[in-house]
Formats: structure tokens, C-alpha cells, sequence
């Protein structure tokens, strides 16, 4: 997530050579977390800054804080309100961009970062060994896994998984690409959503919305 505002905050640096972008992170005694980063970009206008983090709004490289499709902030904003904090943009045109957010550092939330194996993982691959060594290697680490052979096959438990599950995708389902099935999945709400693949990372770089790129090893 803060490497996705970074990349942002980034491609409006108006002088790459002498462009900055700075990040504080500071506690509270309430048991709070703000995390802001800076640069000295270009910054938003006033009649863009309340439209950033929509889905499918961006304004450009050229005059904002983001380019693209408006997926990353969207996904930002989903991610802090899910953690229960907030995500607040404030922006000068020609003066930079603040991104600042704000999450409560529950012992719960502390827990399901620190025992990600208390979460429930999916995978989909219609590679039938696959899924075994990933079932193996489950039982051996206690975590509970559901595997399927398709989207098809994962959209009819749709209803039944949290959103906060951790799904793997694997790139290549036959007549479905992984990469539209991952997306659809954003667009439901999911919030943990991974590629499988013997492609490189790269390829997968314009969906910032993924939470990581790995190999079929089981990441558990």
C-alpha cells in the first residue's frame, strides 16, 4: 500500500533530480499510527482533490498526484478503512502532496499481521499437483486452505469467504486469464489478493491492486 503512494508521489515530481518525497511515521499514546508521506511534486487542484481514491478517476502524470487507471488510491482507501483508520490527501497545485494515514494498532490487528496462518487462504490453479502441494504443505502448518480448480468453481463459495482472505491466483487458467479473475475480485472488495506465476513481477506492474507476485510455491 505505502509503496503504491510512493510510486505516485513519485511520477509528480515535476524535477526527478531535485524532487523529494519524504516519510514521517509517528505514535501516539492511544495506541495510533500516522504514517505520512510528502513530496514537493505538483501537486492536485482543488477540484481534483475530492475525487481522488475514486475508482477509474486519474488525472495524470502530468498534473497529479497519480496515473494510471485510479486503482492504487481506491485501493488505499479500501485498505486503511478496512484496518478501521483513515486516508486524508491535502495538496497545493504547483506546492506539493501530503498523504497521511491514520490506523489503530489493535492487539488484534497487531495478531493478524504477526499469525497471517490464522487467516483463511485460497487457491486457484487448475493444476491438480499444485493444489495437492499446497494442501500438503497446509495440513503440515495447521492453516486452513480451500483450493480450486477454477473460477467457476470459486465463485460458487464466493458468498462464503471473507473478504480479508488471502487469495492466490494462478495466472494461466485456461480459457481465463488469473489477471481478470484478480481484478474482478478487487472490484468485489477483496482486499489480499495474489498472482501465482513463472512470469516475472513486471509482468503483473499495472495491477497495483495486488498484494504480491510469487512463484506456485505454497508462501506459507
Amino acid at each position: 500500500l505505502i509503496s503504491n503512494i510512493i510510486n505516485n508521489a513519485r511520477d509528480a515530481l515535476l524535477d526527478k533530480s531535485f524532487g523529494q518525497i519524504k516519510i514521517d511515521i509517528n505514535f501516539t499514546c492511544d495506541n495510533m499510527v500516522f504514517i505520512e508521506i510528502r513530496d514537493n511534486g505538483n501537486g492536485i487542484s482543488a477540484s481534483n482533490i475530492s475525487k481522488i481514491g475514486e475508482k477509474g478517476f486519474t488525472v495524470g502524470k502530468a498534473n497529479s498526484l497519480h496515473s494510471g487507471n485510479g486503482l492504487g488510491l481506491n485501493h488505499a482507501k479500501k485498505m486503511i478503512q478496512y484496518f478501521g483508520g483513515k486516508f486524508e490527501i491535502n495538496s497545493i497545485e504547483g506546492s506539493g502532496t501530503n498523504v497521511i494515514l491514520s490506523i489503530p494498532l489493535s492487539s488484534q490487528i497487531i495478531n493478524s499481521i504477526e499469525k497471517q496462518e490464522n487467516f483463511e487462504y485460497v487457491l486457484i490453479d487448475d493444476d491438480s499437483l499444485v493444489r495437492m502441494t499446497w494442501e500438503i504443505k497446509a495440513r503440515k502448518k495447521g492453516i486452513t486452505l480451500q483450493s480450486f480448480s477454477s473460477p467457476k468453481d470459486f465463485l460458487t463459495k464466493k458468498s462464503s469467504i471473507p473478504k480479508s482472505t488471502f487469495i492466490y491466483i494462478d495466472s494461466e487458467l485456461g480459457l481465463t486469464k488469473g489477471e481478470d479473475m484478480a481484478q474482478f475480485l478487487h472490484l468485489e472488495g477483496y482486499l489480499n489478493i495474489s498472482m501465482t506465476s513463472g512470469h516475472p513481477p513486471e509482468k503483473f506492474k499495472d495491477f497495483t491492486f495486488l498484494r504480491s507476485v510469487i512463484s506456485k510455491a505454497p508462501p506459507f
